[in-house]
């Protein structure tokens, strides 16, 4: 998206009611249904002993470290920065935009919970989903941030998945 269409956008809602606040508590409640059901998740397959638990584990972490190397070393502003707009969710961070690692996050936990329902799974993914939308719309991520956190999420989490359905 060009200068004007994020100042377009940013006018736009802006001029809705409580658009922040609404971006805000959308983005924010979806992360945390994200992570409530991973820790439960984690939990109930520790108390059981469930190998499971190292499908579930090992592919967003390693992902979300090899993630945090890339943000660091390209440090890309982001829109709000580049734009010299006010972002929607308030944010004051400067740099590190691609990619996004809420959106990364998201989607990897959501793929790797595929072993475990794919009730979970898709409800990890469509708050994912709803993460993304939100980020690009308040101004702290471009779509490519999104687009590739969501992308490199399921893609290492799915090599795992396929590890795990081809072995059982």
């Amino acid at each position: 998206m060009t200068r004007e269409g994020y100042e377009r956008l940013n006018e736009k809602l802006r001029a809705v009611p409580h658009s922040s606040d609404f971006l805000t508590v959308l983005s924010g409640g979806s992360s945390t249904v994200v992570a409530v059901l991973y820790i439960l998740t984690l939990f109930f397959l520790f108390l059981s002993r469930d190998f499971r638990i190292l499908m579930i584990i090992c592919p967003p972490l390693a992902g979300f470290i090899f993630i945090s190397m890339i943000r660091s070393g390209m440090n890309l502003k982001r829109p709000y920065e580049k734009y010299d707009i006010v972002p929607l969710i308030e944010k004051e961070t400067k740099g590190n935009s691609f990619p996004s690692r809420h959106v990364f996050s998201a989607f990897s936990i959501g793929v790797s919970l595929l072993v475990i329902s794919p009730y979970l799974s898709l409800t990890c993914l469509i708050a994912g989903m709803i993460i993304a939308v939100c980020r690009v719309l308040s101004g702290v991520h471009y779509i490519m941030d999104v687009v590739f956190g969501a992308a490199f999420g399921s893609a290492i989490s799915l090599v795992f998945d396929i590890i795990y359905f081809v072995n059982h």
